[in-house]
């Protein structure tokens, strides 16, 4: 079930690519279990920790390297929101 809560990510101070998952967790509140891998997000994201909107800043002044893993990042919130809609339940996302 999708929760009535808004998470925000925020990148703006992330210089190392090994600190995105660490990030995610933070912001979620995902417990130790979380494997800090894509696969582990979604599963998280999907079924353990639903919330009903996120919003991620700093992203877009990442360095390229975080290109692959933002794009993983933002491919998995639009599954999410697709997700939702075909089950009639309201999720959003915005990259500020």
């Amino acid at each position: 079930m999708i929760k009535n809560k808004t998470v925000l990510v925020d990148f703006t101070n992330c210089e190392h690519i090994g600190r995105i998952h660490p990030i995610i967790k933070e912001a979620f509140g995902f417990p130790d279990e979380y494997g800090e891998n894509w696969s582990a997000f979604r599963d998280f994201l999907f079924w353990e920790y639903p919330v009903s909107k996120v919003i991620v800043k700093g992203a877009s002044s990442l360095p390229t390297i975080f290109y692959n893993d933002m794009n993983i990042f933002r491919e998995t919130l639009e599954d999410m929101k697709k997700e939702c809609e075909s089950n009639t339940v309201a999720f959003e996302y915005e990259f500020e």
